[in-house]
This record gives structure tokens, C-alpha cells and sequence, in this order.
């Protein structure tokens, strides 16, 4: 399967291999459900409205450093779970 780039949480350094978490609320990816919120919040009030999708959903194919706004991932055909 091929990589894909995707957007990715700006202030995120992400790590080959790390599994990834929807951030719904930025329309991109992020190291994982802390990190996700935690980018959130800084970035929206409503992040208690924020739908983030978790699991093993995508995982990181490079890594990639915090000033960096794409990242290459690989899907891996897990459903993921909406937290609310």
C-alpha cells in the first residue's frame, strides 16, 4: 500500500511508526489522543464538541518534526473510534 500525506498538528514531532489520531477540530492528524487534545485546546474553545477519531486507524510512515504541516502515513483498514 502506498503512503499517503496528510495534514498534520503543527506543534506535534511525530515519530516513524507512532499510530496516529484524528484531530478533528484542525482537519489533521496527531501523535495520539493527548497530544490531539492537548493541540485542541489551543486551538478552539469547543474541543469538548471535538468528535477525534482514535485507534489504529493510520500510522506514521516517516517522521516528521513539530514545524512540519504534512506528514506520510499508511492506513492500516481499522475502524477508528469517535471520542467525545
Amino acid at each position: 500500500m502506498d503512503d499517503i500525506i496528510v495534514p498534520k498538528v503543527f506543534a506535534a514531532e511525530i515519530n516513524q511508526g507512532e499510530i496516529l489520531t484524528r484531530v478533528v477540530a484542525l482537519s489533521s492528524f496527531g501523535k495520539n489522543a493527548a497530544t490531539a487534545a492537548t493541540a485542541a485546546t489551543a486551538a478552539t474553545a469547543a474541543t469538548a464538541a471535538t468528535a477525534d477519531i482514535i485507534g489504529a486507524t493510520a500510522f506514521t510512515a516517516e517522521g516528521a518534526g513539530s514545524s512540519v504541516t504534512s506528514l506520510a502515513v499508511k492506513f492500516t483498514g481499522v475502524v477508528g473510534t469517535v471520542q467525545s
